[in-house]
């Protein structure tokens, strides 16, 4: 949706979530929850990728040669019937 974004990212970021943090921004903010199918089906992140993911999201949205200007992003991670989702907010750019 405008707001709203599901990427299922079980074992790495894709590319498709740059692309969807940088819609976002260009627009009015958003959310994005990985773990999650298009249709809404909570398959989760693979628990021993979790820190990896944040990490590279951290490194990346912080790194002026990929984004600019820098961004910090909000995150949780939230597991849900045993299975872990990470949320992302990403605002509003100016």
């Amino acid at each position: 949706g405008l707001e709203v974004e599901f990427k299922e990212s079980y074992d790495s970021l894709s590319r498709s979530v740059f692309e969807t943090i940088c819609a976002f921004l260009n627009r009015k903010g958003g959310h994005i929850l990985l773990g999650v199918t298009d249709s809404g089906e909570i398959v989760g992140v693979n628990k021993d990728s979790v820190q990896s993911q944040l990490d590279t999201l951290n490194r990346d949205m912080n790194n002026p040669q990929i984004i600019s200007p820098t961004f910090y992003l909000a995150t949780d991670v939230v597991e849900v019937d045993g299975k872990m989702v990470i949320y992302i907010y990403v605002p509003e750019s100016s």
